[in-house]
């Protein structure tokens, strides 16, 4: 049976950010997990398969207050991570 996973979060411009809007689900097939841009909560959740074949949230990784993430790419055997969004930012994880 599918399941549903309700995620929250805004962002700080109230007219695009009032609530979660995930905007693209991106497979990275070898780790067995998705990445998926949330504009709304300026977030990339992160969700891992369990044993039961089920995707389970993971943690997210935090962009910037109102970036909207939009787009996540990967270069190489995806160790090179791009990400786009909808406000022009600057931003280099640690």
């Amino acid at each position: 049976m599918p399941k549903t996973t309700q995620l929250n979060g805004s962002g700080p411009n109230t007219l695009r950010q009032e609530t979660s809007h995930v905007h693209q689900v991106s497979l990275l097939e070898e780790y067995h997990e998705l990445l998926v841009p949330d504009l709304g909560a300026d977030k990339v959740h992160r969700f891992k398969k369990d044993d039961d074949g089920l995707w389970k949230l993971h943690g997210h990784a935090q962009c910037p207050a109102g970036s909207g993430p939009r787009h996540v790419a990967f270069y190489g055997k995806q160790d090179i991570f791009f990400l786009t969004s909808r406000a022009i930012i600057s931003w280099q994880s640690s």
